[in-house]
């Protein structure tokens, strides 16, 4: 029963690390917002705002073709927080459903009923913040998608992407969807191994961000260089915006890293 009740406090802690965390979720939006700069997203920020604020149907299309393309629902965060407690997909979930029912064999009609009403609101409360969570990741790779789908239409066709055939917005939707997959955080594309040690109990959930944060930075440079030396002009510009973007980023990065260590009198000794 102890070893059920450690592996419980675990599984919950991991929890509290992430979805339930408010510093996680700040460090959500801004590690969202740095792949957005690096990729130089912000040119196409109001098309994807009237889409969503003044065309219902059209903004319905978008997030069905996102889903269709598995972009949304992909959060580093939620993909490795559901590898922890899906059924039978971690040793952690296996242990907690065993206590569970113990648990459960272990209280009277009464208590249960008690227990059954305030998991029911629990859930509620978790569902929501876990849905926020999601949804900070999401926002970025619609605008993301709306924006690579703009760019890449004017490239390929000289069109923009409202003005594409059926099939013309097949291909765009295709190759914007791999771009953005390929270029900000995404569970499914973490390697197999990385998500194995996810699960391991003295390992936390922050194992998959860092790995996959190193292959979105190498996927973005590779992309910007291959749209540079494309012989297309429009994905030239694309590229070089990228490729400001990301510079740009790593500027800031370095510049804010430098002033935080100064104020917090890091490099008094070196005066």
């Amino acid at each position: 029963m102890q070893r059920m009740l450690a592996v419980k406090f675990l599984g919950w802690t991991r929890k509290l690390k992430t979805v339930y965390n408010p510093a996680t979720h700040v460090k959500n939006i801004i590690g969202n917002a740095g792949f957005f700069v690096s990729n130089g997203h912000w040119n196409y920020m109001d098309t994807a705002w009237k889409l969503a604020k003044n065309n219902p149907k059209e903004f319905e299309e978008l997030m069905s073709v996102l889903r269709r393309q598995s972009v949304l629902n992909s959060s580093v965060g939620m993909g490795e927080l559901r590898s922890y407690f899906d059924k039978h997909e971690s040793i952690d979930d296996f242990l907690q459903s065993t206590f569970e029912k113990a648990e459960e064999k272990s209280t009277n009609g009464k208590t249960k009923e008690q227990i059954t009403r305030i998991k029911r609101s629990a859930g509620k409360v978790t569902k929501a913040i876990e849905d926020a969570y999601q949804m900070e990741d999401d926002i970025f790779k619609i605008v993301a998608f709306v924006n690579e789908s703009n760019r890449y239409a004017k490239a390929r066709f000289s069109k923009e992407y409202a003005k594409l055939t059926p099939g013309q917005k097949a291909q765009i939707d295709a190759e914007s969807a791999e771009i953005v997959k390929n270029t900000y955080p995404t569970f499914s594309r973490a390697p197999k191994f990385v998500k194995s040690l996810s699960k391991g109990l003295l390992l936390g959930n922050f194992l998959t961000f860092p790995v996959e944060s190193v292959r979105v930075s190498y996927n973005t440079l590779k992309l910007a260089k291959d749209e540079i030396n494309s012989g297309n002009p429009e994905l030239k510009k694309v590229g070089i915006s990228r490729l400001v973007g990301t510079l740009a980023y790593n500027g800031i990065f370095s510049a804010l890293s430098y002033y935080f260590s100064m104020a917090g009198g890091r490099y008094r000794d070196w005066e």
